[in-house]
């Protein structure tokens, strides 16, 4: 009986000093040198860069469509038309203006150069050329959109209108494009401003995600769209249809930092805080700012803590600092 109760005694005092020597099981990983960025994601538009979209600019009828299934057209050449007869003498009628204004202009400017006619008079003369040099321009992009000439080597969208079919004003006409190089324009939010020449663009379009060759971000904020009118240009060959919504994505500000798994910050008081091992097997709490978040990893900054730091990633919840940790696998 004794030596059993001298061996029970032995036990218990054993498994006491074992005890008081135990470290608070906690799961950890080291902090990890990796690569960081931001990404800003927004709607965007698709257009073909060589395109040009027509819409009527007044109601009217058609009086010209080409022939059924011509695409092509030739720098110059007539394309569509509403009321061609119409602005064309509106436009000759306009030209003709112009030309007398200007004539009346320049002999009056001369003549008043040598004291023959009044203030007045020139005044007079010179508001009249004005006016008939700002309603010439004014028909003449009138002319332009109801009355559509090739500018250029182009093909043409498909035309959903026949002879006489009757127009709305600001409806959809046709588009003119060459080459199927695309050019993708969206805002960038004003809260956000990106002046890194290394940033990368994509466009994403269902599961696809193409690289964009070039990305051009204004520096003036757009007083329409209160962000800053930017492009992408894309010559890879893509299902990018034009007129089509796309998101764009962009990565900018690559740099190398320090990371540790998101669930390893501990928020207190509005701070962000994190547990790491000391040399000694010592839980140390510590505050820290935190920067860019990539693949459930966010980046620290701290003087304390480079890669090869053990951080604490599972049961701090049971530590507040100064405790023995055991790291179990």
């Amino acid at each position: 009986i004794l030596f059993i109760l001298r061996n029970f005694i032995f036990i218990t005092i054993k498994f006491i000093v074992n005890s008081s020597f135990a470290g608070v099981k906690v799961r950890a990983s080291n902090a990890k040198e990796m690569e960081f960025y931001k990404v800003i994601s927004v709607p965007a538009k698709c257009i073909l860069k060589h395109s040009k979209d027509y819409f009527a600019a007044a109601s009217g009828f058609v009086s010209y469509v080409p022939k059924l299934g011509k695409k092509n057209f030739s720098k110059g050449e007539l394309i569509f038309a509403i009321d061609k007869d119409l602005y064309s003498s509106q436009m000759d009628l306009s030209k003709a203006s112009l030309k007398s204004a200007s004539l009346s202009f320049e002999r009056d400017k001369k003549l008043y150069e040598k004291k023959v006619i009044s203030d007045e008079a020139f005044e007079r003369s010179k508001v009249s050329y004005y006016s008939a040099k700002s309603a010439y321009e004014n028909t003449k992009k009138l002319y332009e959109n109801m009355v559509i000439y090739a500018e250029n080597d182009v093909e043409i969208s498909a035309i959903n209108f026949k002879l006489n079919d009757q127009i709305s004003s600001s409806e959809y006409l046709l588009t003119t494009y060459s080459g199927d190089e695309k050019l993708i324009k969206f805002s960038i939010p004003f809260s956000y401003k990106i002046d890194d020449k290394n940033a990368e663009a994509f466009v994403v379009l269902n599961l696809e995600r193409i690289k964009a060759d070039a990305l051009s971000i204004s520096d003036v904020l757009d007083s329409k769209s209160k962000g800053f009118n930017s492009y992408l240009e894309i010559s890879k060959e893509n299902n990018l249809e034009h007129n089509s919504f796309v998101k764009v994505e962009i990565i900018y500000n690559k740099h190398i930092g320090i990371g540790v798994p998101e669930y390893a910050i501990i928020k207190e008081d509005g701070k962000n805080k994190i547990f790491i091992k000391s040399q000694d097997n010592i839980a140390q709490k510590l505050e820290v700012i935190t920067g860019d978040r990539v693949n459930n990893y966010i980046e620290i900054k701290s003087d304390q803590i480079n890669k090869n730091t053990i951080i604490v990633t599972q049961g701090f919840q049971k530590l507040s600092g100064g405790e023995k940790i055991d790291i179990i696998e």
